[in-house]
């Protein structure tokens, strides 16, 4: 029997979190500047339309990030 998910396609509230690049400069290792990070993860996902392995295009603008599936 296969497991069926139910995924609602709700507005979703995540959390950005920082993370920083690693990198090396002139032979030392300051501390890299701190950036913005955004991990999206979820059955919810698949059920709006996008497959693990599918390329995407990110659009930016003012305030608001839109993602859709490359062609």
């Amino acid at each position: 029997m296969a497991v069926q998910i139910t995924a609602s396609l709700r507005p979703r509230l995540l959390s950005i979190t920082g993370s920083r690049y690693e990198y090396q400069l002139h032979g030392r290792w300051p501390r890299p500047p701190e950036i913005s990070y955004l991990r999206l993860r979820g059955y919810w996902l698949q059920r709006a339309g996008f497959s693990a392995g599918q390329r995407v295009k990110v659009h930016v603008a003012d305030g608001c990030i839109t993602i859709v599936p490359a062609q």
